[in-house]
């Protein structure tokens, strides 16, 4: 094994990170970085990492990219606004942001609880412990503000001072967050009892980690939420690792208006259908569009069978149904649409988003295919390529909707095509 897959290897065994592509090439210069820097070899080096924790601690800080701002998703804040106003004011509310980076999502979530005179206790968790040292020294860069959040920023106002290199927070304000070092990986070792938080927030953190560990990690948050809590996760990751509408067995997909988030049911509840039926329209220029798109009951069943496949973790019986593709060159978008998902699913991004782009090229009207290419290069950073796809989506997806075509819906169910329309719109301007 080579010197980078060492490396890797070692990040993933100690949190669980699994690094992306487009952040491989970063940690490998960073460990060579050192390797000067400290004057040894690569076999040291591996040694040491095996038997200094604060060199551990220093290669682990620097596999994941604190990309984060204030109020980012507005749309959830807004939500919770409305939820948290709901609330007794005399009930305290236990609100934990998970994977918190350098501290601007905590702060949002107190600034937001503070102008509602909610009393809330917020905590906030980080496996990177330079990313807290910055959120402790309560001093957040220009980048903190984008124009997402922008109608919120006022509530920062009475908790510190604006600076011309961004946002101080006010000790007193700063304190009242508990801030503290988390290894979401090792889920034995949360320190939280059953049913103890109404809401968590970890939001831009399961790109690190393969869908075995997503599952385990949403098992133990599951198991913190109070009946009936909230969680949220970035609108991004919902079609990584929710599976018909589900987290896991207790917790539902909900929505209002634009946002979706998680509640924990307080009984196991009935599974959802997999697939909405699909009703023609009786005007002849949509049933025209409709017919061109409507994949036949033949395709149908095989998609249930696919999807309960890989929803249920059956890599090999799923690999098996593609390697056995009974339709030969009929909707070879979907063939390779179907390839896309299942190695998402095993965490092999760049070939999953080869398949996607495949499907996309097959047929460009094939609006799913755009959806998940774009939100994988937005993943891997690959900012103006995502804007371009995002915006091309919604030109093609802007037709099914006014002409309210259902077709693909069953291959994309955890989203209405009208959110994903004005998701793909939101994304395409950054």
């Amino acid at each position: 094994m080579n010197f980078t897959r060492q490396i890797l290897s070692i990040i993933k065994e100690h949190s669980g990170i699994n690094t992306g592509s487009a952040h491989t090439a970063f940690v490998e210069s960073y460990a060579k970085k050192r390797l000067a820097e400290l004057s040894v070899s690569e076999t040291d080096y591996l040694y040491m990492l095996r038997q200094n924790p604060a060199e551990l601690r220093m290669l682990i800080n620097n596999a994941t990219i604190n990309e984060t701002y204030f109020f980012r998703e507005e749309d959830q804040f807004a939500f919770l606004a409305k939820k948290l106003y709901s609330m007794e004011k005399n009930t305290q509310v236990k609100i934990w942001s998970a994977a918190c980076s350098t501290g601007q999502e905590p702060v949002s979530i107190y600034a937001l609880c503070k102008s509602l005179g909610i009393n809330a206790k917020i905590y906030a968790s980080d496996i990177d412990t330079s990313a807290l040292e910055k959120f402790k020294s309560g001093v957040f860069p220009l980048n903190s503000f984008r124009n997402d959040g922008a109608k919120y920023k006022k509530l920062l106002e009475p908790l510190g001072n604006y600076t011309p290199d961004g946002f101080s927070i006010k000790k007193e304000h700063l304190k009242q967050i508990e801030i503290f070092t988390n290894n979401l990986a090792k889920t034995e070792e949360h320190r939280f009892t059953a049913e103890y938080f109404d809401i968590i927030f970890i939001r831009n953190v399961f790109i690190y980690f393969t869908p075995e560990l997503r599952h385990e990690i949403l098992k133990n948050m599951t198991s913190m939420l109070k009946p009936d809590g909230l969680l949220f996760i970035s609108v991004n990751e919902i079609p990584s690792v929710s599976i018909r509408g589900k987290l896991t067995e207790q917790l539902e997909k909900e929505h209002e208006d634009r946002v979706y988030y998680f509640r924990k049911l307080e009984k196991k509840a009935e599974p959802e259908l997999l697939k909405k039926e699909f009703k023609p329209d009786q005007s002849s220029a949509k049933q025209e569009l409709q017919q061109k798109w409507l994949i036949n009951a033949k395709i149908e069943s095989y998609s249930r069978d696919f999807f309960e496949s890989l929803n249920s973790g059956r890599h090999e019986e799923t690999q098996e149904l593609l390697d056995n593709w009974p339709f030969g060159l009929t909707a070879r978008e979907l063939l390779f649409y179907f390839k896309g998902l299942l190695l998402r699913n095993k965490n092999s991004l760049q070939l999953a988003r080869d398949n996607f782009y495949k499907a996309a090229i097959l047929n460009p009207e094939f609006w799913p295919a755009l959806f998940q290419t774009a939100l994988l290069a937005k993943a891997e950073g690959h900012t103006a390529e995502a804007s371009g796809l995002f915006k091309n989506c919604a030109k093609v997806l802007k037709k099914y909707v006014e002409a309210n075509n259902l077709c693909y819906n069953q291959i994309i169910e955890d989203f209405t095509p009208e959110y994903i329309l004005e998701l793909c719109r939101n994304m395409q301007d950054g």
